[in-house]
């Protein structure tokens, strides 16, 4: 990959003792969405012993709408399970589209103290 290339999406899921840590990289977009499902993401690693999402979306360099919609899918299959949402990193432009579309409580957006 070059200087100039967007790095392609990818997302994983890591079992941090109660937190299932939901890491996203790359461009949250239509193209993306089409093809990685976060709820079967966050479906096939979620357990019974974990009670948070915790969403890092600090190497996340871009999200459209079709993003957004992936992540209130993913946001509220686990509310639905009883677990507590956190997303974590969002910073620049990402952070800015979380405003914007009004999400921010929805996807419960902590404040990026770096």
């Amino acid at each position: 990959m070059n200087q100039t290339q967007t790095p392609p999406f990818a997302a994983t899921a890591i079992s941090e003792g109660t937190d299932l840590r939901l890491r996203l990289r790359g461009e949250l977009d239509q193209a993306a969405a089409q093809f990685v499902s976060l709820v079967e993401v966050v479906e096939g690693a979620c357990t019974d012993d974990h009670t948070a999402l915790v969403t890092d979306v600090g190497e996340l360099h871009y999200c459209d709408s079709s993003g957004i919609r992936a992540l209130l899918e993913a946001a509220e299959y686990c509310a639905r399970r009883g677990l507590t949402v956190r997303t974590v990193g969002a910073r620049g432009i990402v952070r800015r589209v979380f405003e914007i579309t009004a999400v921010i409580d929805a996807l419960g957006v902590e404040n990026d103290t770096r």
